[in-house]
Parts: structure tokens; C-alpha cells; sequence
């Protein structure tokens, strides 16, 4: 599966996503690392396009839990992440990767059956895994 921000058909619906997600993480004194609202809408934008991407073609809903991404046709919730990597190879042993996975194994509020990863790189979004949780 691979996919642009062109083949997001509601872009009004992407861009009010994206600062939703901004102000929560903004307004988080954890979440927020002391960066700017901009910084932050800047690293949401690129997972929330193929969150966006995944509800139009795939029949993904939005969750309707914070911190969750989004829900499959059979009620899974789904963490959805899309790196950038800049020439290395991306897998599900890649160190950030698998810290995600312990984070979200671990974490009392996740509730997350699925981490799905993509690959973004000039502007196209590829499928790597689905990973059970």
C-alpha cells in the first residue's frame, strides 16, 4: 500500500485532526517537551495523513478514546505511526520502533491491539507492518 496527502479526499476533516491533536499534546505539560504548537502540528500532520488516508480506503474509524488512533471493523483499537528515516532501513527491530511497542505493551491507558507502520519518504507513505500489540 502506498499513498500521498493527494489522496486524502477530506482535507478540511485532515487539518481539523491535526490541530485537535496539537492543542491536546500542546496543552500536556508532559506531552508537550516544551515545543511550540507549530513544532507540534508539523510531527502530528504526517501520522494523521495516514490515519486520515487509512479511515477513507480502509474502514478504519476514528477512536473514541483519547491517546488512541484509531478502531478496526472489528473494534481493535490501532496505533498508527509513520517515520521518516532518511536512507536507514525501517523495520519493526528498528530501536524507536521497538520502544513504542514497550511503551504501549506496557501502558496502562493503552488499549491498543495493533501498531500499524509506515514509512514516509518524499512525500509517499508505505505500508511496512501491521504488529500485533
Amino acid at each position: 500500500m502506498q499513498f500521498t496527502i493527494e489522496d486524502i479526499k477530506d482535507k478540511d476533516r485532515l487539518e481539523q485532526m491535526i490541530k485537535k491533536e496539537a492543542l491536546s499534546i500542546f496543552n500536556s505539560k508532559k506531552a508537550n517537551e516544551a515545543r511550540s504548537l507549530d513544532d507540534i502540528e508539523f510531527t502530528v500532520r504526517q501520522g494523521k495523513i495516514a490515519e486520515l488516508y487509512l479511515i477513507e480506503n480502509c474502514g478504519y474509524k476514528e477512536a473514541d478514546k483519547r491517546w488512541h488512533d484509531l478502531i478496526d471493523s472489528r473494534g481493535n483499537y490501532i496505533e498508527v505511526k509513520a517515520y521518516t528515516f532518511n536512507g536507514r532501513v525501517l523495520a519493526k527491530n528498528t530501536p524507536f520502533v521497538q520502544r513504542d511497542l514497550h511503551r504501549l505493551r506496557n501502558a496502562t491507558w493503552n488499549d491498543s491491539k495493533w501498531y500499524i507502520l509506515f514509512r514516509y519518504e518524499d512525500g509517499i507513505y508505505t505500508l511496512l507492518e501491521k504488529i500485533q500489540i
